[in-house]
Formats: structure tokens, C-alpha cells, sequence
């Protein structure tokens, strides 16, 4: 996968997000994105 296409894969999962309405744990866990701290 290029850059541009991970770029452009996490620009439509932000929207996703954005669009669910859910907070972002809650998304990252119905969509199986791990977040790191």
C-alpha cells in the first residue's frame, strides 16, 4: 500500500468516525483500531 492510499484509508475512517456519532473509543472498538497512548 503507498502512502497516499493510507493517508486516503485513514482520511475515510476520520470521516466515518465523525459521521458515527460515537466517541472515538467507542468507534475504534466497533472497528477494531487500536489506539496507542
Amino acid at each position: 500500500m503507498t502512502k497516499a492510499q493510507r493517508q486516503k484509508e485513514w482520511e475515510d475512517r476520520i470521516a466515518a468516525y465523525q459521521a458515527s456519532g460515537l466517541s472515538v473509543r467507542e468507534w475504534c472498538a466497533a472497528h477494531g483500531v487500536v489506539s496507542v497512548k
